[in-house]
């Protein structure tokens, strides 16, 4: 457990400030991105005038005139009950967060696909392999620690994003008279925002284990353009699928294990007119789905793959 322990320490220590200048780099823009959206509310008593024009079938012109949804109507929540109050924030936190999940993503497929062909690349691997350590044991806190653990770090960031955005509410609120701060923070759900993104990281870890499973496989077994073979490969069943049977099981399959299924989104209403924020229940869920643990199974074949490449492919 010690040994493992280590390891996951190592795999942090060599990505950390990649990880650390990334979510600071969210809050910034987060923040920066507020407070231009505060000052845009504040001009023209409050809120940016939108002149509407329409022509009625006599040919006369109607002119209106109405207030731009800004911060400041979002701010107006007097009028709202605290179950409007909820849902609002809710959608809120869910559109930041989507910020958060992309590039985390994004970032964790350069890190899964460097981080056994790195080592090879400049032999640090030959100095890894002479530690008391198994090769199982290496190649699994390769996975654990950016698809577990790192996203504790992104879940604090969004945390902290969704505060200072509460805060500059909060001060639109004061400043207009516009409503309770208290019944703001009271029902502004970061609580239960932080619940739905752990659980939500927790099983998307589970949901897209085959394609982080198959970036390290990658990782390990290639000599060289890892990027390149990781989306021509599979391209070619896809492909071939297609033309030989017409179907599309295949690239349906990898399109399902791409998408957020399991991180906090926006789903539709059932009036098809309002959105909602996906429950813990509706992630929990996922754990029932065959789809799910099919995954799951191909993912550990593959990180078996990439055990036994990592053991004979001991530099480029």
């Amino acid at each position: 457990m010690k040994t493992f322990a280590a390891l996951l320490k190592r795999e942090w220590l060599e990505a950390r400030f990649t990880y650390l200048a990334a979510t600071l780099g969210l809050i910034a823009l987060v923040t920066l991105f507020g407070t231009l959206a505060t000052l845009v509310a504040t001009l023209s008593d409050g809120g940016v005038v939108v002149v509407i024009e329409r022509m009625d079938e006599a040919g006369n012109t109607e002119r209106h005139e109405r207030i731009s949804d800004t911060m400041t109507t979002v701010a107006d929540f007097s009028s709202w009950t605290n179950r409007e109050l909820e849902s609002r924030l809710g959608k809120l936190r869910t559109t930041i967060a989507a910020g958060f999940h992309s590039t985390y993503f994004l970032l964790l497929v350069f890190i899964l696909l460097g981080c056994v062909f790195d080592h090879r690349r400049d032999r640090s691997v030959l100095f890894w392999k002479s530690m008391p350590t198994s090769d199982h044991l290496t190649i699994l806190s390769k996975l654990v620690t950016p698809v577990w653990l790192v996203p504790l770090l992104v879940v604090a960031a969004m945390a902290v994003s969704w505060i200072l955005l509460l805060g500059l509410l909060s001060a639109i609120t004061l400043s207009s008279d516009l409503g309770s701060v208290t019944r703001l923070w009271a029902h502004s759900g970061i609580a239960s925002g932080i619940l739905q993104e752990l659980v939500g990281y927790a099983i998307q870890g589970l949901w897209s284990l085959p394609l982080f499973a198959w970036l390290i496989f990658i990782s390990a077994s290639v000599s060289r353009l890892p990027l390149v073979w990781a989306i021509v490969i599979p391209v070619i069943p896809i492909i071939s699928e297609r033309i030989v049977l017409g179907s599309n099981v295949i690239g349906g399959f990898l399109l399902r294990h791409l998408e957020f299924a399991a991180l906090p989104r926006l789903l539709p209403s059932d009036d098809r007119r309002t959105m909602m924020v996906q429950s813990v229940g509706d992630q929990l869920s996922l754990l029932l789905s065959g789809d799910l643990w099919l995954g799951v199974a191909l993912g550990v074949a593959l990180l078996a793959g990439a055990v036994w490449f990592y053991r004979r492919n001991n530099e480029l």
